[in-house]
């Protein structure tokens, strides 16, 4: 393997990873958009990227200025993927693969291990990977390095967990909005739709802001409700800086992904509803050393416990003094960049 430093050779990268709008995959945006921060702390680097695209997906990838990407069909069998790969890694070259995708085939995994370095980006407890470096940034660990049983670099802890590079960066700001809700890219269940039937009780208490995620319609209801409430309800687009709309709220609703992070980060309170069966780890976790309630999923409880959670935000019955500061500081996206660099200069 070429070592980069000495070659004064741009490293080459190629990130696979997989997401878009398709239901029952227990997917989103949320792999996608992690390539995607973590290859903007790696402009020093060639960026390629195999997308498994289940739906408005790629077009991610282009608003954010990244051309070298290919899309691959989802339903391919593994041993087309691995061929896939094979062949890009020869044709460019590639230094390392990254995986960073929901249930990571460890078959895909062994075959690309033998023609390049491979790093994996994971989620949970999840850190027994045959690989160069494996990625952790999951709050139920604590921050450390250390090696897995196939002897594997693993770097753990929300420390390393790879966000906007934004976040890195400190910002004041009012806080003009009591409650921000948003469920990531995709909101697959129409979440949506459904907090905004229980909010119209609490409208002319509360202010909100919802996002809609990149591969989410604004629906013909939500619409209605948006031109009903004007002073109240605002909708905006993923495109606005998420972290300035996190930090001028008081209060947040969200799924149980890498916007809990976010949420952390800017040290605003929040609640989760769970959109995936997975995101109930990472909840429980959040409940055990935060006390973050936890809605649960859109099941026949889930509009009591919305409106309990509303009531207590009027009432004030909920803290805003949090201190998430010391967890969650921005800058995984950087420390992840700098141990696949290490990879080669070391």
């Amino acid at each position: 393997m070429i070592n980069v430093k000495e070659m004064n050779q741009k490293l080459k990268i190629l990130y696979s990873t997989a997401g878009g709008k398709a239901k029952n995959t227990e997917l989103g945006m949320g792999h996608i958009y992690r390539c995607i921060n973590l290859a903007d702390c790696l402009t020093d680097a060639e960026n390629y990227f195999m997308l498994e695209d289940y739906g408005n997906a790629k077009d991610v990838f282009i608003e954010k200025g990244f051309k070298q990407v290919s899309t691959l069909n989802p339903k391919l069998s593994i041993k087309c993927k691995i061929s896939k790969i094979e062949r890009i890694v020869k044709e460019e070259n590639i230094d390392v693969v990254i995986f960073d995708k929901y249930d990571i085939k460890k078959s895909i995994i062994k075959k690309v291990k033998k023609i390049t370095k491979v790093v994996v980006i994971s989620d949970l407890k999840k850190i027994d990977y045959d690989v160069n470096l494996v990625i952790n940034g999951f709050i139920g660990f604590k921050n450390k390095k250390i090696k897995n049983k196939f002897g594997s670099r693993c770097v753990l802890g929300p420390l390393y967990q790879i966000l906007n590079k934004q976040y890195s960066k400190k910002i004041k700001t009012k806080k003009t909005t009591k409650l921000l809700v948003t469920f990531g890219g995709f909101d697959e269940s129409n979440l949506v739709e459904l907090f905004l039937k229980i909010f119209v009780k609490f409208q002319d208490k509360i202010k909100i802001k919802i996002i809609l995620g990149p591969a989410s319609m604004k629906s013909e209801k939500i619409k209605e409700m948006e031109l009903e409430f004007p002073k109240t309800i605002k909708i905006i687009d993923k495109k606005k800086s998420l972290q300035s709309v996190i930090a001028s709220s008081e209060y947040g609703i969200c799924g149980g992904g890498i916007t809990t992070y976010e949420f952390a980060r800017m040290n605003v309170p929040f609640a989760i509803i769970y959109q995936y069966k997975h995101q109930q780890i990472t909840g429980k976790e959040w409940n055990k050393k935060y006390k973050i309630r936890n809605l649960g999923f859109p099941d026949d409880k889930i509009e009591l416990k919305i409106k309990r959670y509303l009531t207590d935000i009027q009432n004030g019955k909920i803290s805003r003094k949090k201190d998430f500061k010391n967890i969650v500081d921005g800058k995984g996206a950087y420390r992840v960049a700098e141990e696949i660099r290490n990879l080669f200069n070391s």
